[in-house]
């Protein structure tokens, strides 16, 4: 007596079926029979065309978290930059002093700084060291090139260490020893406190919700800071 016959289903058997082995259990009285090679290349088309969009799919998702990290990484520098600089001239000239240059408590040099310390510092994470000097050098660095071109293109001068307190070995003003110290310790804190912070709260978090947290934050931050920009209200801070 001939048993009928059955052919592989498409899916995860598609690899096995593909080479012609049995997949799964099959109703009694049935034997296996492997489907014609096109069929076979069809159905390994379709697997793999499934598995490219799966995989494109997760990397959309992976780059818009990373865009959301990196985000909440430039609002909580320039934030943490602002409280830096007021706490610090609270100390050295015995008053309160609003060191920011928009509406919000944020320094917007801060931030950028802070993403460009952290694509520099993140992959050194296992030298604590490294991190150190690497993140001063880096914040140091971009703190001179911004002053230096706000100076020359924009006719704007938003700090001069020449006339700041512990102003030791300033360079034109644009930066000095002691901010290069700060901006040291500021990349041990953001590589080693910040990102793990944010990396548990986005783990913690639906999706949903983290991205609008961080992307909401950043509106914010974004619409103050071009605001100013574009209606000239940026001035050099007192001292």
């Amino acid at each position: 007596m001939r048993l009928p016959y059955i052919t592989a289903p498409s899916g995860f058997i598609v690899l096995r079926a593909f080479r012609g082995l049995p997949s799964g259990r099959y109703p009694s009285g049935t034997h296996y029979v492997p489907p014609p090679i096109p069929a076979r290349l069809f159905l390994l088309k379709s697997f793999f065309a499934a598995e490219s969009n799966i995989m494109e799919e997760k990397e959309k998702r992976s780059a818009v978290r990373n865009l959301a990290i990196l985000v909440l990484v430039m609002v909580v520098s320039a934030i943490s930059g602002w409280i830096y600089e007021l706490i610090f001239y609270r100390i050295a000239l015995g008053r309160w002093i609003n060191r920011g240059t928009s509406l919000g408590p944020w320094i917007p040099v801060y931030g950028f700084g802070g993403i460009l310390m952290l694509l520099c510092c993140w992959p050194l994470r296992k030298h604590p060291l490294l991190v150190f000097f690497t993140g001063g050098a880096v914040a140091a660095v971009l703190e001179y090139f911004t002053g230096l071109f706000l100076l020359k293109v924009m006719n704007l001068r938003l700090w001069d260490y020449t006339t700041e307190p512990w102003n030791f070995l300033n360079l034109d003003g644009y930066v000095c020893f002691r901010s290069a110290a700060i901006f040291c310790v500021f990349a041990l804190l953001l590589v080693y406190a910040v990102m793990p912070m944010l990396l548990s709260l986005e783990k913690r978090l639906k999706r949903r919700i983290f991205l609008c947290i961080s992307f909401a934050l950043g509106a914010v931050y974004a619409a103050d800071v071009l605001f100013h920009a574009a209606s000239g209200n940026f001035k050099l801070a007192p001292t």
